[in-house]
């Protein structure tokens, strides 16, 4: 979700003419919802689910173990 949203501030502060970190610091949380949404249907958002769940299941999972 952070990707599209940093992709939605690069394309809407190019039009303002913004940098990204300005654009995203000033675009809201229904914009980048709106936009989210058109870029991604059901099966994007189920995919980013999935990537979620893979993400933390791989951290708990893994071998390495916290220095002392």
């Amino acid at each position: 979700m952070l990707a599209n949203w940093m992709m939605a501030a690069t394309v809407v502060g190019r039009m303002m003419g913004l940098p990204m970190l300005a654009s995203a610091q000033r675009l809201g949380v229904d914009h980048a919802w709106a936009l989210a949404t058109m870029a991604n249907g059901r099966a994007g958002f189920a995919m980013l689910a999935l990537a979620l769940l893979v993400a933390v299941a791989g951290g708990l999972l893994s071998g390495r173990r916290r220095g002392p």
